[in-house]
């Protein structure tokens, strides 16, 4: 059975404030997000939008208007952003990355455990093999 990830973002309130989350656990590391109070949450919440990303247990990230995810496709690690909004992806960068799973962690598949991080104009990835 193949697993695929989704990135799915949930508008809150049309006036939430974005801060940027460059990196698992987000900007301090601590898991902790820092935002605006608000008076009340909706009983239910609403998709913006969704989308499949490929295998994987990478968690996105998200900078300025932008969320990064990273995934495998087949038999390629692929980094994308998508823009926040609307959720079209803006670029896509991809490499071959064969990998064997040993017998004991086929359970757990073939896609890159690591969460992304963005550092200035950079995107930093590291691959089920080391890549």
């Amino acid at each position: 059975m193949r697993k695929t990830a989704v990135v799915a973002l949930v508008l809150l309130t049309a006036s939430v404030g974005a801060a940027d989350w460059p990196q698992w656990r987000g900007p301090a590391r601590d898991g902790r997000a820092t935002l605006a109070p608000r008076p009340s949450l909706p009983e239910t919440l609403t998709p913006a939008w969704k989308v499949a990303v490929g295998e994987g247990h990478s968690s996105p990230v998200v900078v300025g208007d932008r969320v990064y995810a990273f995934s495998r496709e087949g038999e390629e690690e692929v980094v994308q952003a998508l823009d926040l909004a609307t959720g079209r992806r803006t670029w896509r960068a991809s490499y071959p990355a064969p990998y064997t799973m040993n017998s004991a962690a086929t359970g757990h598949g073939k896609g890159p455990k690591a969460t992304p991080a963005v550092a200035g104009e950079r995107v930093f990835t590291f691959g089920i093999s080391g890549i």
